[in-house]
């Protein structure tokens, strides 16, 4: 099966590290999916291949078994013969100071596309929005798979966590909807008894339609607390509120375009606004107050959060051509030179100034809280509930390479 989007768009790893000390978060993205039966590797694109965080070991690949049942990937079965792709294609990919992310997007999965997005809020939490679109009409079953190194369970409907009893570290896993799930305590499959917690959606899809799964990832221990709940914002697009020992956060993210925020608003493929920090990933248009900035190949763009350092990237290999309109775009410094309202824009990092226009710290905050409170998750059923006779969404699940 080609790579239909051009083999200089695959990638083999991709990581996500804040820095290089024992507690420093590393998450490693599996981009190559060509399994290598010798060496056991199995199909894994798109996984997370490993996560550690707060010196332990939380979400990890190592076992013999063949497949996509024991990894931390979203599993997609339709009942057919289907093609995997053998890579997946690196969509975009932004690194900041206090914001870097990922999308990618694997072509060929059980009869569907898996796009995934990381996106990393430094020393705090990941965010991986899931989604898979349906390339039949047909009937599938999509599974959202973590493995885990550490014994877990749901503390509700939304949240799971697994706690690491050596050093009292604590994974969060939380959706921003319910999902039926699935928690079973597998035998030992090379290296470890994982425990693998499962978030799962049976649906009748018509080709092009899709789903998601929208998760927050944290660690969290007595030394570095660390708390963060999320809503659904729209299909692609998540507010995530919550505080370290370090900030508090209220912020929107999404795979795609989304809502307005005090007038901020971007055509891109990921975008995250907060109180502090914005970033915009594979974008062709923004938009603020005066300014408008767009072209016809995407850029990328992040402010830090005192606003004192900004940065514009061309990620491509050649200049690309700025367009720029609006009451305040003169103000505007690219290399601390002044800008025209059509310019040629190297390819690389450059400093951007004179974004006074943008809106103020203040006014992302009030909008972000109005777009919390109307993102109210929907109910569903509480712990307390389940145990008083509700049937529970926590079910065992037999392997099915252990099936008769």
């Amino acid at each position: 099966m080609p790579v239909d989007g051009g083999r200089e768009r695959a990638f083999d790893k991709a990581v996500f590290r804040d820095g290089f000390d024992r507690d420093d978060a590393f998450l490693l993205l599996q981009g190559a999916n060509i399994s290598a039966p010798l060496w056991r590797e199995g199909l894994q694109g798109n996984s997370i291949v490993r996560y550690t965080e707060l010196g332990s070991l939380l979400l990890f690949h190592n076992t013999q078994i063949q497949g996509s049942w024991a990894r931390n990937v979203v599993r997609v079965s339709r009942g057919e013969h289907d093609p995997q792709s053998p890579a997946c294609l690196k969509i975009g990919a932004m690194r900041g100071r206090e914001v870097s992310a990922i999308q990618s997007l694997q072509e060929q999965n059980g009869g569907a596309a898996w796009e995934r997005t990381i996106l990393r809020r430094r020393r705090g939490y990941f965010i991986v929005i899931d989604k898979v679109t349906a390339h039949h009409d047909d009937d599938y079953n999509i599974a959202c798979q973590w493995r885990c190194y550490q014994p877990g369970s749901l503390t509700n409907d939304r949240r799971f966590v697994s706690t690491d009893a050596m050093n009292g570290v604590r994974m969060h896993i939380v959706s921003s909807r319910p999902h039926e799930t699935q928690i079973e305590q597998s035998d030992r499959d090379g290296s470890a008894d994982p425990l693998l917690f499962r978030q799962v959606q049976d649906c009748q899809l018509k080709e092009s339609r899709s789903v998601t799964f929208m998760n927050v990832l944290y660690a969290a221990s007595d030394k570095a607390p660390r708390s963060f709940d999320v809503r659904p914002a729209g299909p692609t697009s998540v507010i995530v509120k919550g505080k370290t020992d370090v900030f508090d956060e209220l912020a929107l993210v999404g795979a795609g375009s989304c809502g307005d925020a005090a007038g901020f608003t971007a055509d891109a493929r990921v975008v995250y606004v907060s109180e502090g920090p914005l970033c915009v990933l594979a974008a062709k248009r923004i938009i603020w107050p005066g300014t408008i900035i767009q072209t016809d190949v995407a850029f990328n763009m992040s402010v830090s959060s005192d606003r004192s350092e900004a940065v514009i990237e061309n990620a491509t290999q050649t200049p690309i051509i700025l367009r720029l309109a609006g009451s305040e775009w003169r103000h505007l410094r690219i290399d601390n030179k002044q800008v025209l309202n059509e310019m040629s824009l190297a390819p690389g990092r450059h400093a951007l100034a004179g974004f006074e226009s943008l809106p103020e710290s203040d006014r992302f905050a009030a909008a972000l809280q109005e777009m919390w409170r109307q993102a109210e998750p929907p109910a569903g059923r509480t712990r307390a509930a389940r145990r008083a006779g509700a049937e529970s969404p926590v079910r065992s699940a037999a392997p099915v390479w252990k099936a008769n």
